[in-house]
């Protein structure tokens, strides 16, 4: 019974947090604009692509003309909504943060716009097209972390600027606005600095190193305990909505794989193989192929 009341205290105490509670608020009060772009994006990919699922029982190609043209508006649609969902979310987290502690500032929200465009906005290697992918709601967490961030700095050093403040004269209206100036460079000057780190990683490629290496380390030692801990943040870090898990290797069990091969080539069967069951075969054949309703009936086998 204690310790049910103990979790009961931690949980309260948990979603009392500010942060939590911005978090919660911006879900909500985004949630009109996810709930639009979620149905044009069925729309989309079920109803107007040529292989969509309804596409093929409506028939859709045989009575609507032009129906890529039709299935890019809506592809508009999604990506102004659910496509640019972490930059409303660093907006609408920092000016609730201003209001959450009697601080209200609307310029706190437009500088995290700022900010988030200026760490994240870097054209892709070679090419000219922008990494959307920085922008859509699997980033919804991140932005909402610098939202909240660059609102606690408004709170602290920031010059209040209400809404109600917009019915004021054009002078008091500039007063505010340059009040919060050197706050607003200083926060763009950082984000600077974020996104010059960030680009000197692309450009070198220190991204892409930093993942070979880990690859190779985790492909030579087939370290079980690593890859059940890297699979142990991967799944916290989607359950929070975090599009960037760590992405472990096909190859992360290659010495057993090839073991196996070589066993079967060399005994000319897969009898008494030296590694019968492996991680990733069980993965593939259950998790990946079967999905939830077979992994279930997988441990309720193994009971």
């Amino acid at each position: 019974m204690k310790k049910k009341r103990r979790f009961v205290d931690w949980a309260t105490w948990f979603n009392e947090r500010p942060f939590i509670n911005i978090v919660q608020q911006t879900m909500i009060i985004l949630f009109p604009v996810a709930l639009i772009g979620s149905f044009a994006w069925m729309i989309s990919d079920t109803l107007l692509a040529s292989n969509g699922f309804l596409a093929s029982i409506f028939r859709v190609r045989q009575w609507l003309p032009h129906l890529q043209f039709w299935r890019q508006l809506f592809n508009d649609v999604t990506l102004a909504t659910i496509g640019l969902a972490s930059p409303y979310a660093a907006f609408t987290s920092a000016t609730l943060t201003t209001y959450h502690y009697r601080r209200p500032n609307i310029i706190a929200g437009l500088t995290a716009v700022a900010s988030y465009f200026l760490i994240f906005l870097h054209s892709g290697r070679g090419t000219q097209t922008v990494d959307m992918r920085y922008y859509n709601a699997g980033w919804l967490i991140v932005a909402t972390l610098l939202g909240y961030a660059i609102g606690l700095l408004f709170v602290k050093w920031g010059r209040e600027f209400r809404i109600a403040n917009i019915r004021s004269s054009d002078q008091q209206l500039m007063s505010r606005s340059l009040g919060n100036l050197p706050l607003v460079a200083a926060t763009l000057g950082g984000a600077f600095l974020l996104h010059l780190g960030y680009a000197l990683l692309r450009v070198f490629n220190f991204d892409v190193t930093a993942n070979q290496v880990v690859t190779a380390l985790i492909s030579k030692n087939s370290n079980y305990l690593l890859n059940v801990f890297l699979s142990a943040i991967n799944t916290v870090s989607v359950w929070l909505g975090f599009a960037e898990p760590i992405r472990l290797s096909t190859g992360a069990y290659n010495n057993e794989v090839t073991s196996n091969l070589v066993y079967a080539l060399t005994h000319k069967t897969l009898v008494n193989v030296p590694y019968p069951f492996t991680p990733s075969s069980l993965y593939n054949g259950f998790a990946n192929f079967g999905g939830i309703g077979v992994t279930l009936a997988l441990v309720i086998g193994i009971l």
